[in-house]
């Protein structure tokens, strides 16, 4: 008879008998992580065009930041310089450059994007409160609540498991994608968020 383990909800590990040896099944076992890959060449260059617009959106977003000098302490600067590096960091990978390596240090690196993004939405929304009635503020309104929903696009797309290369260069070019929508939309709110700085 095969022995197995079958974990319990206290994480006690209890051997038990197989009574059926004609049966090959697996007790306690979990799905393996998929192995971190490396993109090839010409998987690089099919993400080039996107990778090109992530990185026209990280100059955007420093342009506006260059803005805010005498706020320069400011923590939507602060989360705006952040979120530009992360997804310059992104770019590179599209080109095999940079510090990530991966497709894991490329999934680690959004999922801490989109914790940055969550963290901007919450500040913004808190220097919304201080911005008086005007178009402006309701213009940052309605960039603001595109936010969140980017944001759980991305955690779930970072989430989604994936088996295989094929899969992998798949969920490697929804999550670049969507990191350049989210990028896009924080531009958009650092641009609102300056006009009504002005207006304080």
């Amino acid at each position: 008879m095969s022995k197995g383990v079958i974990y319990t909800g206290y994480n006690k590990p209890k051997i038990f008998e197989d009574l059926n040896n004609n049966t090959n099944h697996k007790h306690g076992t979990t799905q393996k992580p998929s192995k971190p890959i490396t993109l090839d060449v010409e998987d690089q260059q099919k993400m080039a065009k996107v990778g090109l617009e992530m990185k026209l959106l990280t100059s955007e977003v420093d342009a506006e930041a260059e803005k805010w000098d005498e706020y320069a302490e400011n923590d939507i600067v602060k989360r705006a310089k952040a979120m530009s590096s992360m997804a310059y960091n992104m770019y590179l990978f599209t080109r095999g450059d940079g510090p990530l390596k991966t497709t894991h240090d490329l999934f680690t690196q959004a999922e801490f994007f989109a914790e940055q993004a969550n963290k901007m939405y919450k500040t913004v929304r808190e220097f919304s409160y201080e911005v008086p009635g005007s178009a402006e503020k309701s213009e940052l309104s309605a960039i603001l609540e595109r936010i969140p929903v980017h944001c759980q696009q991305l955690q779930v797309l970072v989430k989604s498991p994936t088996v295989g290369k094929t899969a992998t260069f798949g969920k490697v070019d929804s999550v670049i994608q969507e990191t350049k929508n989210l990028m896009n939309e924080i531009a958009k709110l650092v641009t609102a968020s300056f006009v009504c700085a002005t207006k304080v």
